[in-house]
């Protein structure tokens, strides 16, 4: 899974790829008064003032991988639109770690950067919009009505294409946040669930294992994102004892078999599962289909890393076979 960072907890790795709370705030809601306290690169710039730029307020910190990876995607956002439209950086970091960063990136990072030190513009937006996880991006529209929200790799660059051509329909929009924040009740349902699995791992207890695990398959349903975490979390996270990966590897096909093969996230997911079964050969074949439909060169660059990797361990294994 690109997005996620590997670490073992569940419900950190919920977070990191933008799994949320229940929020208050919806879309058409209007943009509130950013508070800054430090405009570390560009001009302030006043979000609730009416003039004919676009807005995106993404929320960043230098410690956040997928941060990185999504830095260069919104410098070439800002290039292509120019004028039309101001993309703002929005960190609680101090300007001490900021700078040198900013230093470092160069051109990648061509855009403005702001300080929000006590995290006031955090909370009328990430908190006021049930987001937990960054890189968060809101786009703000000419009217200084929010848009969009989302992850800046995931939809962002479609729903700027959209908003500039004018085809971009609110209406939709609205629909199908009402949708996602349904699905979050499931997912803080499949967060819960997810802990007592691991509880019952911990145990070793059979029967408390078998009813955890179709626990979380009810909850996931024919849901194939939500499969396809809890089969990430599996393989990825050896320090989970006692790991089904039966379990998890059914939890792939059954994601695979419902996106049609057609997701990059899914396939990379099931590409790992058959990586850590042995099936090497079989995990380059799927991380390569991976490849095929990336919805970006940035992301299809991180897929055949990971196919590198495959490859090399397939080589090392033949030849100490051989």
């Amino acid at each position: 899974m690109f997005f996620s960072i590997k670490i073992p907890l569940f419900t950190l790795v919920l977070s990191s790829i933008g799994f949320l709370n229940l929020h208050a705030n919806a879309l058409g809601d209007p943009a509130e008064r950013l508070k800054i306290v430090e405009w570390i690169q560009g001009d302030p710039v006043d979000i609730t003032a009416s003039n004919d730029q676009v807005i995106v307020l993404e929320f960043w910190a230098t410690w956040c991988a997928p941060c990185r990876v999504s830095i260069p995607h919104l410098t070439k956002l800002q290039a292509k639109y120019k004028n039309a439209l101001q993309i703002i950086g929005v960190t609680d970091e101090d300007a001490e770690i900021v700078r040198p960063f900013l230093k470092r990136m160069g051109d990648q990072m061509q855009y403005t950067v702001a300080r929000d030190a006590d995290r006031s513009t955090y909370a009328a937006y990430m908190e006021a919009f049930g987001q937990r996880g960054i890189p968060t991006a809101f786009v703000i529209g000419l009217d200084r009505k929010i848009l969009w929200v989302g992850h800046p790799m995931d939809g962002l660059e479609e729903a700027l294409e959209s908003i500039f051509s004018g085809s971009y329909d609110l209406v939709a929009a609205k629909k199908a946040w009402t949708e996602r924040t349904q699905r979050e009740v499931r997912e803080e349902q499949l967060e819960q669930a997810f802990e007592g699995y691991v509880e019952a791992l911990h145990a070793n207890e059979s029967s408390s294992i078998q009813a955890k695990e179709k626990q979380l398959l009810a909850i996931a349903d024919e849901d194939p994102e939500i499969l396809n975490l809890i089969a990430w979390v599996l393989f990825v996270n050896k320090e989970i004892p006692n790991r089904n990966l039966e379990f998890a590897m059914m939890a792939a096909e059954k994601a695979l078999k419902l996106s049609d093969e057609k997701n990059s996230d899914i396939l990379d997911t099931y590409a790992r599962g058959l990586q850590v079964t042995g099936k090497l050969s079989e995990a380059i074949r799927y991380q390569k289909l991976s490849i095929k439909v990336a919805e970006s060169e940035e992301i299809r660059e991180q897929l055949k890393k990971t196919l590198e990797t495959y490859e090399a361990e397939l080589s090392k294994t033949t030849q100490e076979g051989s």
